[in-house]
């Protein structure tokens, strides 16, 4: 579909994209501004930790996410990395499995929540830059 719009005689300067696999990878081979949808990333993020979150660093992370489409990513990001560092004891927490004796993550969902978010940071602002 791209390629056939650029035929087209169509110059594509920047795109939003949600989050499909591949899409990010393929349009900064194409060297174009990236936009990653703020309410697919909010909908992501409430897909592991839930709607109504019970683990306090959940709780948290929910308040912090729903601020995405309302602050500055330099406030964001200083929001975000306190949250970290507050909950990293937590976030971090282990277990160990006494069938296999290996340790595992308690917070499975939580984890996950966060990497996307940390995944898909750089690209969650870029219309700050690009007004």
């Amino acid at each position: 579909m791209y390629y056939e719009i650029i035929k087209q005689g169509f110059t594509i300067k920047a795109i939003v994209i949600d989050g499909k696999k591949g899409l990010k990878e393929f349009f900064e081979k194409e060297k174009l501004i990236i936009q990653y949808c703020q309410f697919h990333q909010i909908k992501t993020i409430l897909s592991y930790i839930t709607k109504k979150p019970r683990l306090i660093p959940s709780i948290h992370l929910k308040l912090l996410i729903s601020f995405l489409t309302e602050i500055s990513e330099k406030e964001f990001r200083k929001n975000f990395k306190f949250f970290l560092e507050s909950f990293k004891d937590e976030i971090n927490k282990k277990e160990l499995n006494l069938e296999t004796n290996k340790y595992y993550f308690i917070h499975k969902r939580l984890r996950s929540a966060i990497k996307s978010l940390i995944n898909n940071l750089h690209h969650l602002f870029t219309y700050q830059k690009y007004p």
